[in-house]
């Protein structure tokens, strides 16, 4: 029997308990060596505090904790524990000690040893600030020798660090007045929201200094960072028990919204395309490494399940130096294949962030090819790398770039965090790019590849590609995607590509595959997130309109078509919500949770006529939600 662990995260353990502190006014939680959603009363002063060890290809080294022993106090407390990393030839170790005083004090010290000799890009603490409370906000920096400068949080995604020489920070949020003080290194503050995180970080080790560093064995690493706030508490209804939702206006159209074409290679079956089809699909992408030997293999099966399904092809081609060879032999297998374009987005096999010049050559080969379709440059990799080249790309129509949550952090908590970062990528690039249709592709739970890498990563037998989450099977996975949605169709972007169609990676599992151990799929199965496209899909070039209000565990959105109305409604929390939306007028009510998600996932078809009549009533429609629930109302006429 399928545990509640594995349909709410994929996993057969739950996440670690998140433990509650308090000092004096501030509040916060401690979860597996980290300290989360610092609050002044309820105003959120920092995301987190954390300790990172980055190894030489930017990876993030997982750790063990032992030895943890809490003491408490009135208002204060004492925390301290043992955190180990080990990871191939890493092995770190350090002493956590976290202080929290009734004066609203609060200092996170580290002690490290290298407990063998390895290559690292960093190690030492991170100060995330979220990124939605602080953008523009005035901070004074005062730098290693004591001089101060002003400066101020950016609005839009800066593509440089903003801040340098950080030794400490001061600024006013709200009614708080905030100080950081950081020892034991040079710090420097960079806008994550360039990888699609939603806070700005506030880190050791600059950038400017070579790297990697051989770190011997035995070699110390001492840094704190002390936190105090003062001022007056700011009321705020963030804890009421009843979370308002509010329908906002109809003022975006719905994205056209597509999949990839599987890596695995395996045709889709006759059930697995009458269940995509479905989706109402607006295009399959399909990447092309043109210096490789199968490329035309891939073209043709992209083809044919293009024309199974209906829709056409975007097409991402990766160019080698020898493009103008490479684009003329393409334009004969397209007399061949005859393959339905859409649109193409063109890249090099050996830069993230697309040469204008090898546009500017596949427009004039490919354009005589496919006149109607259109053509986009930017990035294979981040929006980072987009955002800090800038180009003009004066014969694209569209900026194309992809998107991950897990550049910088895995667990559940940062997850859903970095939602309210996605939309803050398309908000900048419509900057550079004002008269550029924005093309996001594809936007994946984890990175496909690593931009940074200098060597390559030799992973245990047992483990899981490293682009492959099992949260794609679970309820989680979701709640991730209705929040992506809603997030991106605020922002006016012409194209969202996500995942592929089956497998790991996909909205449904391979036909005749056991799964993997660690990958705990259903054979035959649809994932849950598959019921989010189908909603949608129903209501393609909808107008769409946010739900608002103070829930920040909630994501949903109003879809409205030929006088049809369907709302969206995720949680993103591993609790459970209770959620009152401001509406009249009565809706059939399906939700997908761990209660639906055996039937909704080996029985898609008949999951998706389910459903309850609920009439609001004068105080609107209540709903409690479970955790990582995702629900569809419609709007039943009176008529």
């Amino acid at each position: 029997m399928t545990s509640i662990a594995v349909l709410r995260y994929g996993a057969p353990e739950p996440p670690p308990e998140l433990l509650p502190l308090h000092a004096g006014n501030l509040s916060m939680f401690y979860h597996h060596g980290d300290l989360r959603r610092i609050r002044f009363g309820e105003r959120e002063v920092l995301q987190r505090i954390y300790v990172a060890v980055r190894d030489e290809n930017w990876e993030t080294i997982p750790f063990s904790v032992s030895d943890l022993h809490l003491e408490r106090a009135e208002r204060a407390f004492r925390l301290t524990f043992t955190a180990h990393h080990a990871q191939g030839d890493i092995r770190f170790r350090w002493q956590a000690e976290i202080v929290g005083m009734a004066d609203s004090t609060l200092r996170f010290s580290m002690a490290g040893e290298a407990l063998s000799a390895f290559r690292r890009n960093r190690i030492g603490i991170c100060v995330l600030h979220p990124a939605h409370s602080y953008a523009e906000l005035p901070v004074q920096i005062e730098m290693p020798d004591g001089a101060c400068y002003e400066a101020r949080f950016p609005r839009l995604i800066a593509p440089e660090q903003p801040f340098l020489n950080v030794r400490a920070m001061t600024y006013q949020l709200g009614t708080a007045q905030v100080t950081l003080h950081f020892d034991g290194d040079i710090f420097e503050t960079e806008d994550q929201r360039n990888w699609s995180d939603a806070s700005f970080k506030t880190y050791s080790t600059p950038l400017s200094l070579p790297r990697p560093v051989s770190l011997p064995l035995g070699a110390q690493v001492q840094q704190a960072v002390t936190l105090h706030v003062s001022g007056e508490i700011a009321e705020s209804h963030l804890s009421a028990p009843l979370s308002a939702l509010h329908l906002g206006e109809f003022t975006q159209r719905l994205p056209s919204i597509g999949l990839c074409v599987a890596k695995h290679g395996d045709a889709l079956s006759p059930r697995q395309i009458e269940r995509l089809r479905a989706l109402n699909l607006a295009h399959l992408r399909v990447d092309l490494r043109l210096g490789a030997p199968n490329w035309r293999q891939t073209l043709r099966r992209a083809t044919l399940e293009a024309r199974a399904l209906n829709v056409p092809l975007e097409i991402a081609l990766y160019c080698t130096a020898d493009a103008e060879n490479e684009l003329s032999q393409l334009t004969a297998a397209l007399s061949e294949f005859a393959p339905p374009v859409l649109r193409w987005l063109i890249f090099s096999a050996q830069e993230l962030v697309t040469p204008p010049p090898l546009l500017s050559l596949a427009r004039r080969l490919l354009l005589p090819e496919a006149p109607s379709a259109s053509f986009a440059a930017g990035s294979h990799a981040q929006f980072a790398e987009l955002n800090m080249s800038r180009y003009a790309y004066p014969d694209a129509d569209g900026l194309v770039y992809a998107l991950n949550p897990q550049v910088h952090a895995e667990d559940h908590l940062s997850l859903m965090e970095n939602l309210a970062a996605q939309a803050d990528t398309a908000l900048t690039a419509r900057q550079f790019g004002p008269d550029k249709q924005l093309h996001l592709s594809p936007i994946t739970l984890k990175p496909r590849f690593n931009p940074n890498a200098v060597r390559a990563e030799v992973l245990p037998a047992e483990a899981l590609p490293r682009q492959v989450d099992p949260r794609q099977t679970a309820l989680i996975g979701a709640a991730w995607t209705l929040g992506s949605l809603a997030a991106l169709c605020s922002a006016d972007v012409h194209s969202l590509t996500y995942y592929e169609t089956s497998g790991w990676r996909g909205v449904l599992e391979r036909e005749g595959v056991v799964p993997h151990p660690r990958f705990p799929s259903l054979m035959g199965a649809v994932f849950p997130l598959y019921h989010v496209f189908a909603d949608v899909g129903e209501f393609a070039a909808a107008e769409v309109a946010p739900l608002y209000g103070q829930a920040p565990e909630l994501a949903g959105m109003a879809l409205r078509k030929a006088n049809q109305t369907r709302l969206l409604l995720a949680n993103l929390s591993h609790v459970p919500q209770l959620v009152r939306l401001v509406l009249s007028g009565t809706y059939r009510v399906r939700i997908l949770d761990e209660s639906s998600a055996l039937q909704a996932m080996l029985q898609p078809e008949s999951f998706r006529v389910t459903g309850e009549r609920h009439s609001a009533t004068d105080d609107g429609l209540s709903l409690t939600l479970l955790p990582y629930a995702v629900a569809t109302l419609d709007a039943v006429s009176e008529s």
